[in-house]
């Protein structure tokens, strides 16, 4: 999927805001680390509330966002699972955001290496039920 990396050197963008997602090993503390690092004033601390902040970005003056994960080996697969899911969905909605010409960030996610065929087989396996 487009804006899913897994190497660092692939995503390096100029000026760009880059948010780097560390020591998670809990839906808390995957989403205080966003609270933290996002500069986001309305964040709620909530699955919905990142969703839309992923989604948006319009407080943030630069077009490029990169979020940088560290290994999600730790976070139970629920988690996990639900966190990918906002992914997925927060980019295909500024996918198709972008096809009806709206101005929208340019929002890239880098996972460690260790989390690629989680990640893939998941999102693949999340697309299909969702068009089935």
């Amino acid at each position: 999927m487009e804006h899913l990396y897994f190497e660092k050197d692939k995503v390096q963008k100029e000026s760009a805001f880059v948010i780097q997602i560390e020591n998670i090993t809990s839906k808390e503390s995957l989403l205080s680390e966003y609270a933290k690092k996002m500069r986001c004033s309305y964040f709620g601390k909530n699955w919905d509330a990142l969703y839309e902040c992923i989604s948006d970005f319009s407080w943030i003056p630069q077009n490029n966002i990169i979020i940088i994960h560290c290994p999600l080996a730790d976070l139970k697969p629920d988690v996990r699972n639900v966190y990918i899911e906002i992914i997925v969905d927060a980019l295909i909605f500024n996918t198709n955001m972008m096809k009806e010409g709206k101005d929208v960030k340019n929002i890239d996610f880098v996972f460690d290496e260790s989390d690629k065929d989680y990640i893939e087989n998941y999102v693949s396996s999340y697309r299909k039920r969702k068009h089935a």
